[in-house]
């Protein structure tokens, strides 16, 4: 599934309450990943695992890869 999410504070940490209809939507999903834009550098943007039903989030907030935006 792919989702957006609505307007949003650009320096709040992405949640899981920041995906469109996330009360639905995360009942549903065993894993939600986030793809969220650097405040670091603005050609970057990283990956965040936002929900893990089972075991330990491997992408958590202290554990997030950036990527050059294409």
């Amino acid at each position: 599934m792919l989702a957006h999410t609505p307007k949003r504070r650009q320096w709040e940490p992405l949640s899981e309450l920041d995906l469109q209809g996330s009360i639905n939507l995360g009942n549903f999903a065993d894993s939600i990943f986030a793809i969220g834009r650097s405040r670091v550098a603005p050609d970057l943007r990283y990956l965040k695992q936002i929900k893990v039903r089972t075991g330990r989030p491997e992408y958590g907030a202290d554990r997030v890869p950036d990527f050059p935006a294409w």
